[in-house]
């Protein structure tokens, strides 16, 4: 879909992004989406979720705002430094 839409910012400062863009990018209502600032341009991108500590995007979950994989959150909870690399 490249087709040119205009939405207005609210007086609170967001935007709504119409449902056709969502559904053609499959982004449910509430889901998170990433903001990159370029130069003159704003990329709204759909964000998938990765672990905080080594990158992985596998088995993600939010704990207490911070993203983390299955495996890294298993060190976190035995007590380990949890940065991903078993070395």
């Amino acid at each position: 879909m490249d087709k040119k839409m205009y939405k207005k910012i609210s007086k609170a400062g967001g935007i709504t992004i119409p449902s056709i863009i969502r559904h053609s990018l499959n982004i449910p209502k509430g889901a998170a989406v990433e903001l990159i600032a370029d130069e003159e341009k704003l990329i709204i991108k759909k964000h998938i979720p990765t672990c905080e500590c080594c990158g992985s995007a596998e088995n993600v979950k939010v704990i207490n705002q911070v993203e983390l994989c299955h495996g890294c959150a298993m060190k976190f909870m035995k007590g380990g430094a949890g940065n991903g690399n078993d070395n």
